[in-house]
């Protein structure tokens, strides 16, 4: 190790090695790594079998006490995001088996695996994001607010599929969603992400596709048996004051499949579209698109993936519903359905991964 003259100013190198548990020894990876401290210069990542390497060098002597417990410490972050790329390289979340530090002095500072806090003490396939294309996923390196707001997203996307709670599984994929959607519209109240992320989806659903085209092979039955449509109409639309919401919300779609369960459930607020005039609307609207076979995956994509998960997320998040930890049946119909959900929101996560130079 060296302190290095540049200009007028002295660098001091560091590097960080980090073995891990398990991974393909063939695999290889380098790239450099900018960080927010600077825009001129970078550190090196290089990963090689099961051994990540990060070296670099800063304005002052690193401190290798700070690396670990700072929370703004950019080396940790530079750490997070090897190992993340690590994980999706190798398509399983892995424990460490130590990660050391080592300063232009020598000074060296050493954990092994009983001392690290492990993203998942068992080996963990992460298959399901194996569409992730690894060349998009770069974004999470970048030196920008969207490069921070990735890798934010990318961590608890990653620490989902470490979740053996389904329930808290969901809740960190939302957390990962509404990171991206923020990032992507560019608005901060859920409401105007929502609207936004809703119309760059009917927009462009090439941008989409896996989630689109999953959503291509759903039915009626399939969406009406995984979600509680009744009770989010009641929740969205409590009176009559928000009759013209409602009609409005009704005519925002037009795919036969949600026609159909809106035919279904009309009579749920039926008293309330008639007293404020709207009934007749809203039934011409349902049956013309219901005769005409009208297919619009995208909407099936906005209504479960941001209105209907929304509505369910909100619910669990203000402890509207007992822990469901108290459930006696292990395989619950509310476990299958809230898995299935965040199944498909993990699709449209990825689509936004895939798709960030597009937004």
């Amino acid at each position: 190790m060296e302190a290095k003259k540049m200009g007028k100013y002295t660098r001091y190198d560091f590097t960080i090695s980090i073995v891990m548990n398990d991974g393909k020894g063939s695999n290889s990876y380098s790239c450099k790594l900018p960080y927010k401290l600077s825009t001129i210069h970078e550190d090196n990542l290089c990963i090689t079998g099961r051994e990540i390497s990060i070296s670099g060098s800063r304005k002052k002597n690193l401190n290798v006490d700070e690396v670990f417990n700072s929370h703004n410490s950019e080396v940790h972050n530079q750490i997070i995001k090897s190992l993340c790329y690590y994980f999706l390289l190798n398509k399983k979340v892995v424990k460490i088996n130590s990660v050391e530090v080592v300063d232009f002095k020598g000074k060296r500072k050493k954990f092994n695996s009983r001392q690290i806090n492990q993203a998942s003490e068992n080996n963990i396939s992460i298959s399901n994001l194996s569409s992730l294309s690894l060349n998009c996923v770069h974004v999470v390196f970048e030196n920008s607010e969207r490069g921070r707001s990735y890798y934010r997203a990318l961590t608890h996307l990653i620490g989902a599929a470490c979740e053996s709670n389904i329930n808290d599984s969901f809740e960190k994929t939302w957390k990962a969603f509404n990171t991206l959607y923020k990032t992507i519209t560019g608005k901060h109240k859920d409401h105007d992400c929502h609207v936004d992320l809703r119309a760059k989806i009917l927009e462009r659903p090439d941008l989409f596709p896996l989630s689109v085209n999953y959503c291509n092979t759903l039915s009626e039955d399939q969406i009406r048996d995984r979600i509680r449509w009744v009770a989010m109409i009641q929740n969205d639309y409590k009176d009559e004051g928000q009759a013209k919401n409602f009609k409005c919300f009704v005519k925002r779609y037009s795919d036969y499949r949600i026609m159909n369960i809106m035919k279904k459930t009309l009579s749920v607020r039926e008293v309330f579209l008639k007293n404020k005039g709207f009934y007749d609307e809203v039934e011409q609207h349902i049956e013309s698109n219901i005769l005409a076979g009208t297919i619009n995956d995208p909407e099936i994509v906005t209504l479960l993936c941001i209105k209907y998960m929304y509505f369910t997320r909100n619910k669990s998040m203000h402890g509207e519903h007992f822990d469901s930890g108290f459930r006696l049946l292990i395989d619950n119909l509310q476990q299958k359905n809230t898995e299935w959900l965040k199944d498909l929101l993990t699709l449209l996560i990825i689509d936004m991964f895939n798709s960030h130079s597009s937004f």
